[in-house]
This record gives structure tokens, sequence and C-alpha cells, in this order.
């Protein structure tokens, strides 16, 4: 196997990453955009509250801005911004994730840029559809429909790896692309076994908190009321719990239901399949060929119900404070950061899927380093995201609540109704209690 050699491996071992799309035409008009407030001197001050920015990341970052506009430097604030809103200092851009924006809003460090996006033509249809959708529900959410909150930078993507050789010693066919969670079951039937003394797994499901997000669940419902008793709730817990009935799937100790995600997959080398970030396999990618591990990628599966879709949209946004000292030229790097130039260099060199809806884009993901030469990286591409859950104040201590479920249907045999509703119980005190402090 071709050893892997670039330079993107570092900044990919510091973040993760997320996307969006735009089209040509829309792209020539903003070319030259922040053309004249980017040629002067301006050191635009940047948080990166979901990425370590070490002085070499962010140059290699923004990379397309200071290569054309090089009166702009970019200065990383150490600072918390709890700290830095409290001292009236707010750096001029931070670049977050979609399931943090509602904070930011919340907390007033992201404005409004629908004026911008105006003035510049700036046209939301040129970024993923998934990306776009999740943008107006962050508006509708704050009863300001019209509002764009944060520019899109780069789209991180579902995907499913596998080890090869598992599947060979089984005598299995590999995954296919556009695969169900019907399938990887019935895989994972055939691939979960002894052989020669070592104990095979057929799939690590991870986190059922994570698999609610891919089936774009929210917890509560318009309203603010608490809504698991439903079929689709039902339909993720019952992936786990035909998984966990297959024999060998669940060992004698009450460790043996979490099976040590990638760093499992990659070392111990028992693991068949594992639905991870795209970023993920990127930054492993070294290991697993030191270690010799022949692997290969396909796309995250879908449910029987909502074919085509596969893990929820997931995206870094840039979001500028209304109180930025250099917010209109944060503005403009932001923009310039979405021309088609900028999403093919941070696509094929930064080994960040675009957030635009340009399928050549895409596809160049990783180019620059041939780290997925002989792999089917395109299949990756056979779903499309699917819409993230409601915002929501008490997702992350929801999220949390969940992550014993597994423990509930490995451990303690508990049924799928039985886990649901015990679920929506705790879910409800819960949120009871957050309505009330508030």
């Amino acid at each position: 196997m071709k050893k892997v050699g670039w330079p993107g491996v570092l900044f990919i071992l510091l973040v993760t990453v997320m996307a969006g799309c735009q089209n040509e035409e829309v792209d020539n008009e903003t070319k030259e955009i922040g053309e004249d407030v980017l040629e002067e001197p301006v050191t635009i001050t940047v948080m990166g509250e979901v990425m370590l920015l070490e002085d070499d990341v962010l140059a290699e970052f923004f990379k397309p801005v200071t290569d054309k506009y090089p009166n702009v430097s970019f200065e990383k604030t150490s600072h918390s911004l709890e700290d830095m809103v409290a001292a009236g200092q707010v750096p001029d851009m931070i670049i977050t994730s979609n399931p943090n924006l509602y904070n930011h809003v919340e907390g007033e460090t992201a404005s409004d840029m629908s004026e911008f996006f105006a003035s510049q033509n700036l046209d939301l249809s040129r970024f993923n559809p998934a990306i776009v959708a999740d943008l107006e529900q962050q508006a509708e959410i704050f009863d300001t429909p019209d509002a764009i909150y944060a520019m899109p930078l780069s789209l991180n993507y579902g995907v499913l790896i596998y080890n090869k050789d598992i599947f060979d010693l089984f005598g299995v066919d590999y995954p296919e692309a556009d695969l169900t969670w019907d399938n990887v079951i019935e895989l994972t039937r055939k691939v979960t076994g002894t052989r020669d003394g070592v104990d095979y797994l057929g799939v690590d499901p991870r986190w059922i908190h994570a698999l609610f997000r891919a089936h774009s669940l929210s917890y509560v419902d318009d309203n603010g009321d608490v809504d698991m008793m439903t079929d689709d709730f039902k339909e993720v817990i019952d992936v786990y719990a035909q998984v966990y009935s297959i024999p060998g799937m669940v060992g004698q100790n009450e460790e043996n239901y979490g099976y040590g995600g990638m760093g499992a997959f990659m070392e111990e080398r028992r693991l068949a399949m594992i639905p991870v970030w795209v970023t993920e396999v990127t930054e492993n990618i070294p290991t697993m060929e030191e270690v010799g591990l022949n692997w290969d990628i396909t796309s995250f599966p879908s449910f029987v119900s909502t074919p085509g879709l596969g893990r929820n949209v997931d995206y870094h946004a840039i979001v500028v404070p209304e109180t930025a000292k250099n917010r209109e030229a944060a503005l403009h790097v932001a923009a310039e950061m979405v021309t088609d130039d900028a999403q093919r260099y941070l696509s094929e060199e930064v080994n960040r899927v675009t957030v635009l809806d340009n399928s050549d884009i895409r596809e160049s993901y990783a180019a620059g380093s041939n780290a997925y030469e002989g792999k089917h990286l395109q299949d990756i591409f056979t779903v499309d995201p699917s819409p993230d859950r409601k915002p929501s104040p008490f997702n992350q201590e929801l999220d949390e609540i969940m992550m014993d479920l597994r423990k509930k249907l490995a451990v303690e045999n508990k049924d799928v109704n039985t886990i649901l509703r015990e679920a929506q119980e705790e879910a409800e005190t819960l949120v009871k209690e957050f309505k009330k402090n508030q």
C-alpha cells in the first residue's frame, strides 16, 4: 500500500470538519467582494471554539485570503469567550459548529449576516441544502425567520469504515454504497464469531444519542414537551437491540457492549465495521497504514424510513459578533472563504468537505494527498446529510441521559418499549427542572 505523506494530516488531527455549496455564476459575482476593506492592513482576531488554532494551522487555513490580500493577517486568541465578553473585547470572528449556534445567538455573540449576504449577492442556494435548512431552523427558533447567523465553512460527512480482512475471513461480500441499517445488521450476523481463537465483532454502532441525531430526532416537540414515544425513536433503539441479540456481540462483562471505537478498530483489528465521521478516518490513515490495516470506506447507513439520507448535517461555520472591532473585514474574510477557489483549496489540501452545492468540489476531497487512493471514497456521497434536530437549550443534558441506554439493552436485557418509556420519564424530569430554573 502506498504511504501517505501530506501536510493536511496535522491539521485534521486537531479538528473535525464541516461544509456547504455554491454555483459558479454567483462565485463570479462575489469574486472581488471585500476588495477595498481587505486591501488595507488589518489583523483579524480569531477564536477557534471547535478547533485548536496554532499559528501554522491558522496560516494554512486562511491561505486563500492572505494569498489574495497580503495586508490581511490573523491572530488567534487564547482567552475564553466569557472573559472577552465581560471585558467588552470580543474576537472578530469565532469558528464554531452548528450545534453551538443556538448558544451564540442566545448569547449575542453571533450577529445577523443577512444584510451582508444581500449586499454581496451571496445566495444561500449556493450551499448544501441541508446546511441551508439548518440555518433557517436556527433563525426560526429565535423568531427571526430571515436572519442568517453564520457563514458555513466546511462540512463533516458520516461514513462507514470496514476491515476487509474480516469479511474475507468469513467469506462475506464487502458493504456496498447506499446500504441501510438493516443491511448492516445482516452483515453483522455473518461476520460475528470466533476464528482461530479470536472473537470477531460485526459492528460498533456507537452512542445511541448520536444515532437519534442522525435520524433527525428531537427530544422535544414544537411546544417544548418531551416526545420520545414515537416509531422513529423505536427504530433507532431497535438497531441496537438487534445488534446485541446476535450471539457473540455482548461479552460476559459489562464493558463488552461498547467496543472501543476507532482505537479498537485499528489496534485490535477484530471489529468489522464502524460508523464514523470522514475526518476521523482521514486523521487515522497514517496509523492504519502503519499497522497494515486492510480497510475501505462506504456511505453512512440509512434508515429504511429515510432512504438516501446518511448522518446528520454537521458543519463548521464563522460567526461574527456585532461589536467586533473589525466586523466588516471579518465578514468579507468569511465570504472569501466560500468562493469556489477557497473551497476547492480546503477540500483538496486541508481535507475539508465543501459546504457548497458543487459536486465537482465535493468529489475533490483529499485529492491533494492521495490519502484515499484505491478506496471507495466517492461512495460516501451516495447519501445526503440528514436534517439536524431542532436546536434546544437542553439537548446536551438530554444526550447525557441517553448514554446509559446501551447498557440497559446489552447488560440489563430490558426491552425497547421499557427503555424508551424510562428515557421519556427521565427527559421529562430534566426539562421540567430546567424550565423551573429559567
